[in-house]
């Protein structure tokens, strides 16, 4: 019994895990009417970006009272604290670009999108395999207004990973034919 426990052990250990994007270096960006802002900032416990009094480049484009931006595993949320305020409407996009989400070798799973300003759905996301766009242009916001896009990481396994694991599929099947 000892040995088919141990076996299933390995075997559970062998799958690839999941990792978030903590500790991992991703570029907060904001893209209005052609120019781009470009924040490339270490993902760790607190909030990453504050406008307008961060000094961050994405500031020079968010200067109404305090907007933030916050990055945790595998989410991220902005928040925006002032006065009624609207987002430029634009031809083409206008909004927020975060993207080197592909940290530790995942690639983005299913996005999500949780908020509370009024016109932002998941038709205002787009996301490839390493980034999330959210476009904002036209939209208001108001004292409290926030949304969260919210990720999950899909492993891509490495070929170590498989062989450990045919290796203990193999020795279980060996103890089994044993008996």
């Amino acid at each position: 019994m000892k040995n088919k426990l141990a076996a299933l052990l390995l075997a559970a250990m062998s799958l690839p895990a999941s990792a978030g994007i903590l500790g991992q270096v991703i570029n907060f960006g904001y893209d209005f009417v052609g120019a781009t802002s470009n924040d490339a900032l270490l993902v760790g416990p607190g909030v990453e970006i504050t406008c307008p009094a961060g000094g961050f480049d994405m500031c020079t484009f968010l200067t109404v009272p305090t907007q933030t931006i916050d990055a945790g595993d595998t989410s991220i949320t902005y928040f925006y604290n002032g006065v009624p305020a609207s987002f430029n409407p634009v031809a083409g996009f206008s909004g927020f670009d975060f993207n080197g989400l592909d940290a530790g070798g995942n690639v983005l799973g299913p996005v999500m999108l949780s908020t509370n300003i009024v016109g932002l759905d998941m038709s205002r996301v787009a996301s490839t395999a390493s980034s999330i766009r959210v476009d904002m242009g036209s939209l208001n916001v108001v004292d409290g207004s926030f949304f969260t896009v919210s990720f999950g990481a899909a492993p891509i396994p490495e070929p170590g990973s498989f062989g450990l694991l045919g290796a203990s599929l193999a020795a279980l099947a060996w103890r089994f034919r044993q008996r």
